[in-house]
């Protein structure tokens, strides 16, 4: 199960919005981080290619058809890019949580969980600091084309994270928001959520996010 943890590496289906931001996550991420060795044309070629794409997107609101096209053009460029930065993201750490949420790529959600239960994978996880140093502030979105029963919180923190979510600590909460209590001020966690199904269905965890508490 542990070499099932992956990131993303197929792109096609991102908005043109989030194409670049996903990019430059990924360019912070994996920048001087001691968990990957790239080929040194690997990463600065992400870095132009974003560079390009962002440049296209800013002339396609007032421009041409031209601009159209060669904005469609710079975003397939990136989108291999990314696809041959987040496959060597996999190829040196996959199995390793902590090293993949590093990278600043996104993980390919629910890769850790089979997917024969009938749950869809919860969306729209946030997760702040709440008004005290041993808070999180936590929800997701209510998916509308899915009768829940609620949501399932999992946290950990960071630094003693196992892979399988399963295994973490866990809120049930009978709406799509919580406060996890009780936990240790100025620490990095790990938050993952589920939507809760009908009794016997498998909890789908989507993918975890990084969150810290107040410092105390």
């Amino acid at each position: 199960m542990k070499n099932n943890i992956k990131v993303l590496t197929g792109y096609t289906k991102l908005k043109d919005a989030d194409a670049h931001t996903t990019a430059e996550s990924i360019i912070t991420g994996c920048s001087g981080n001691a968990a990957f060795n790239f080929m040194k044309n690997e990463l600065t070629n992400l870095v132009s290619q974003k560079a390009d794409y962002v440049d296209k997107l800013s002339h396609v609101k007032s421009g041409s058809n031209q601009d159209i096209v060669l904005k469609k053009e710079s975003k397939a460029n990136l989108i291999v890019a990314l696809r041959v930065i987040c496959t060597e993201i996999n190829h040196q750490q996959a199995g390793n949580m902590v090293a993949l949420l590093s990278s600043g790529a996104p993980l390919w959600a629910n890769a850790y969980q089979k997917k024969d239960g009938e749950n869809p994978s919860a969306v729209g996880l946030k997760a702040v600091a709440g008004v005290k140093a041993t808070e999180l502030k936590v929800k997701v979105k209510k998916n509308p084309t899915f009768l829940d029963y609620g949501t399932v919180f999992a946290y950990t923190l960071a630094l003693n994270a196992v892979d399988d979510i399963s295994l973490w600590n866990q809120m049930f909460e009978t709406g799509h928001s919580a406060t996890l209590t009780g936990l240790l001020p100025a620490s990095k966690y790990l938050v993952s959520a589920a939507y809760k199904g009908r009794k016997g269905t498998a909890l789908i965890w989507c993918s975890p996010v990084i969150v810290y508490t107040l410092a105390g």
